[in-house]
This record gives C-alpha cells, sequence and structure tokens, in this order.
C-alpha cells in the first residue's frame, strides 16, 4: 500500500504514477501476480505502463472475445436458468438479442440484468406490462440502409462496381466452402485517393456497414485515424500505438486518413515506424481487418513508394474524381430533399451554371462545397422570413421553399471577388 504522502506526491503528474507503478511492480514481480485491467469503455490507460514494463517483464494478455449469435443466445438461456426470477421463452430470448451478430460476454450480461430489471412487469404483473409512466416524447428515426444510402449517392460508379465485386467473392467462396473445397480469403485492403469532399470517408463509413450486414466483416467498428494517433512522442511507442488502433478495429475497417503525413524528411523516423508496423499489422490481420489508407492523388504515390510492402499488399485503388457541374447539381438536389425543401428547375439551373465555374478553381470542395452552399442559402432564407415575418404569417409552405436569391451566397462568387484587397495605394504625380 501507498502511504498518503506518497499518493501526493505522484497525484499531480500522470508520468510520474506511471513510473512509480512500474517501479512498484519490477520491485515485486517476483512474489506477486499482477492483474492490469482495460475497460472497453476507457481504452488506452494502460498503454504507457506497458510500454515501460516491456523490456523487463512479460504479460500475458487476454482480450474478451467476440461470439456468435448462438453462442450469445445458449449464454443468455444459462443465465436465465440460474435466475432466482421467473424465467423467459427461448424466443423472448432470442428477441432481446436484437438484430446483432456478434456479442461480447459484457453484452451478455447487460442484456440479461435488463430482462431481470424487467421481469417483474413482464413475468410477474403481466396486467401491467404496457404502462409506461415516463412516456417517450422523442421519435425516433428509422436508420436507412447502408446499401441505399451508397446506391442514393450521386456519381460513384467505380465505387459501387468494386463492393459489388467484394460481395459476389465471398459469396462464392461460402459456396465454394461447402464443398469442401479450401480458399485462402483474399486481401482486401484498400487506398482511396481523391481530393477533399469527394466522399471518401462516407464511402468508407458505409463499406463497413455494408459488409458487416453481408456476413464480410464480422464487427462493421469503423475506425478512423491520422498520424496523431498513430505516431508517439517517444522512442518504442509507435508500434504500440498502431497495433492498438489495430485491435480496436478488429472485424471492420480501420481507414488511415491523409496517410502521406506519416512520411518523415529523414529515414529511421517514428514516421517509419508507424509505416512499417502498419504493413506487418496488415499481413497479421488481413483476416480481420480491412485497412484504407485515403488522401490527395499525388501524395498517395509518394505514400506508396515509401515502403516496399505497402503497394502490394492493397488489393483495390479506387479513384475519386472531383464532381461535375452535373453531378454538383444533383447533390445539391439530393441534399434539400432530404432536409425537407423541393428546389425549382430554376434554382438547380442558376446553381449549375455557377458550379461549372467554380469546377475549375483548385481544391473548391467538390460535395463539401455544395453542402456549404446550401447552408448559406438556408440563412438566407432565414434573413428574407424574418424581415417579412409581420407583413405575413409564415406558414409550412413558405418555410420550405427557397428562391434564386436565397442561392446568391459567398461560396458561389469567383475567387477574385471574395478575396479582400489589402495593403496600400500609391499615386504617381
Amino acid at each position: 500500500m501507498c502511504s498518503c504522502a506518497e499518493e501526493e506526491r505522484y497525484a499531480g503528474s500522470y508520468e510520474r504514477v506511471n513510473e512509480y507503478v512500474a517501479g512498484m511492480i519490477r520491485k515485486y514481480q517476483r512474489n506477486t501476480l499482477f492483474i492490469l485491467v482495460d475497460f472497453h469503455m476507457q481504452r488506452g490507460g494502460l498503454k504507457n505502463l506497458l510500454t515501460t514494463l516491456r523490456e523487463d517483464i512479460s504479460f500475458v494478455h487476454i482480450e474478451e472475445g467476440a461470439g456468435s449469435r448462438a453462442q450469445a443466445a445458449a449464454y443468455l438461456q444459462r443465465l436465465d436458468a440460474q435466475s432466482s426470477m421467473p424465467h423467459y421463452t427461448e424466443h423472448e430470448l432470442e428477441q432481446a438479442l436484437g438484430d446483432r451478430r456478434t456479442f461480447r460476454a459484457s453484452d451478455i450480461h447487460q442484456i440479461h440484468e435488463k430482462l431481470y430489471r424487467d421481469a417483474l412487469k413482464n413475468k410477474s404483473y403481466r396486467a401491467y406490462q404496457n404502462l409506461d409512466f415516463h412516456p417517450e416524447t422523442t421519435v425516433q428515426k428509422p436508420v436507412q440502409d447502408a446499401a441505399a444510402i451508397l446506391r442514393d449517392m450521386v456519381g460513384l460508379k467505380q465505387q459501387k462496381e468494386i463492393l459489388e465485386q467484394i460481395v459476389a467473392a465471398f459469396a462464392i467462396r461460402k459456396m465454394r466452402a461447402t464443398l469442401g473445397t479450401e480458399t485462402k480469403r483474399p486481401s482486401m485492403h484498400m487506398c482511396f485517393t481523391g481530393n477533399p469532399g469527394s466522399a471518401k470517408t462516407t464511402v468508407a463509413r458505409l463499406l463497413a456497414d455494408i459488409l458487416s450486414k453481408e456476413n464480410i466483416l464480422p464487427t462493421g467498428r469503423f475506425i478512423e485515424c491520422g498520424r496523431a494517433d498513430l505516431v508517439a512522442k517517444y522512442v518504442g511507442w509507435t508500434a504500440v500505438c498502431v497495433k492498438e488502433k489495430f485491435r480496436a478495429a478488429r472485424g471492420g475497417i480501420l481507414f488511415i486518413d491523409e496517410a502521406y503525413a506519416l512520411l518523415d524528411d529523414r529515414s529511421g523516423s517514428y514516421g517509419d515506424e508507424a509505416i512499417s508496423t502498419i504493413v506487418q499489422e496488415m499481413e497479421n490481420h488481413r483476416e480481420d481487418v480491412i485497412v484504407i489508407f485515403a488522401g490527395y492523388p499525388k501524395k498517395m504515390q509518394a505514400f506508396l513508394d515509401a515502403n516496399e510492402g505497402l503497394r502490394s499488399r492493397i488489393a483495390f485503388h479506387v479513384s475519386f474524381p472531383d464532381y461535375t457541374a452535373d453531378e454538383l447539381a444533383e447533390i445539391l438536389r439530393l441534399i434539400a430533399h432530404q432536409q425537407g425543401y423541393t428546389l425549382t428547375e430554376e434554382i438547380v439551373t442558376h446553381c449549375r451554371t455557377q458550379f461549372s465555374s467554380v469546377c475549375r478553381q483548385a481544391d473548391f470542395g467538390n460535395g463539401r462545397f455544395v453542402r456549404n452552399v446550401f447552408e448559406q442559402a438556408l440563412m438566407n432564407q432565414s434573413q428574407r422570413l424574418w424581415t417579412l415575418r409581420e407583413q405575413n404569417a409564415l406558414t409550412e409552405d413558405s418555410l420550405r421553399q427557397l428562391t434564386v436569391a436565397d442561392f446568391n451566397v459567398a461560396a458561389l462568387q469567383p475567387v477574385r471577388q471574395r478575396q479582400a484587397s489589402m495593403g496600400f495605394s500609391v499615386s504617381h504625380a
């Protein structure tokens, strides 16, 4: 046990506490079994401590695994049988599992605790089970299917075709497995290249959900990270950071945005250590993690050339081209529809004309730019309606109606007009 003086001495600094605990473990390791617990909801607290001790002490890493739905149902039935409350039927327990396919043991215990709490109402006093003393006041919107969202997105023909190839390949692989033909899982790592706003991150998120529902990815987790999440400040910590991200993404997708930021000006740097570890983990986790690198096209080429084994491990190179003026107009129409607005053809034509000139500007923002245009138009509409509120009563139609004038926004002005002039003017006599 630590004395009060020792606690006050080390509680003020996390690193000093870390060093103190490491010293205590080294001192008493021969006669003491240390069990370190890292909670799923508060991951990463032990990372620095384990890094400090890894040269002196060997730890056995035991991670809570995930089981199938059938295993979860069997475990929940066993917990229900051991409960002192009235028992649930097999069908009721199956319904309590919801639509999920994979479960941790802790997930099953949470479900069982809820069933236990509801047993009095659902089992002992069934006549009162429909009473609700705290009615829900908010309406839960149905979650739209990820495949439908991707299908409705403007453009992205190549991305949709690749998804169909992946699903088809795994469907055939399952059929071959039923016939007793051994097939090795192909590499599915990807590289997304495109300018900002070209939907790289959005497609990656949808891909995780779709592949999970198709039973290609067990969990469908989506872990997004960048250089700050992968490169540590001290020697030996970077590899630990990278491996931690791969563990977090197990059963899903690890999305590394602006991956070229890992490149440093000199060899042997922390960035090189991160890239080397990523290549190693891509091979170690090829069965349960899909890595997607994303960034600008030219910079991504330099990144792929930085490590000999990197390019060969990427199965799909997907380009996200800039949207055309017609596609930007369709994106605008889609955004408006999703938010309950209907755009007239006059508005769409006006914006399409403006988009034609904006598309010729470098890094104009693609879909992100269109969203900014629409949000600025809503601001103009709000100001217009607020000015007229005393003369005309605001109706639902007026609140949903936009005009061409509302789209005379700053984002659509030419760059030369949006730049404020600065400096001095010198006149010559």
